[in-house]
């Protein structure tokens, strides 16, 4: 079966007029929630928002997708798992506490970004102007203020698991 797992109420009619076509079930996060549908291997889903993410892995009856999933949400994993493909691409990971101004070469520009998220929260250029310190006070504030709507599986929470992607 093919899934489009949509938002908690709203589908558009477009999508709508798919519901039964190409083998398709379209369903609200919504519908999700009350149903007792699960997601096979060979099933394929299309879900329009990570915020119900967790929701779709809760359902999921496949080991190797649910790993999948996890990687590709994970911006440091699936950076590893792609570096064979793009070996002159620099990232590393590093505790948000643990950024400090010298790690940056002020001729470079960088990207910090938490391992996890999404609508670009915590996602911070680093060039010669960057003052590190208010950079990190930025970062922790908005992933604090956006971590009390999603869930873990789409940012982490607390004051532990912070990681950046420079």
């Amino acid at each position: 079966m093919n899934y489009i797992i949509t938002g908690r109420n709203f589908t558009s009619n477009l999508l709508r007029e798919l519901d039964g076509f190409f083998d398709i079930k379209l369903l609200t996060e919504n519908e999700l929630r009350v149903s007792v549908v699960s997601f096979d291997k060979d099933d394929k889903l299309y879900i329009s928002s990570q915020s119900y993410l967790e929701l779709v892995m809760e359902r999921a009856r496949c080991p190797e997708r649910l790993r999948a999933i996890e990687i590709l949400s994970d911006k440091y994993q699936c950076r590893s798992v792609m570096k064979p493909l793009f070996p002159d691409f620099h990232f590393e990971t590093k505790k948000l506490s643990e950024i400090r101004e010298d790690m940056f070469v002020h001729d470079r520009k960088y990207i910090v970004r938490p391992s996890k998220g999404f609508f670009a929260v915590g996602v911070k250029i680093v060039d010669k102007q960057a003052d590190i310190h208010r950079l990190v006070d930025a970062i922790q504030r908005e992933i604090d203020l956006n971590s009390r709507v999603f869930s873990e599986s789409v940012f982490f929470k607390g004051g532990y698991g912070y990681r950046t992607v420079c």
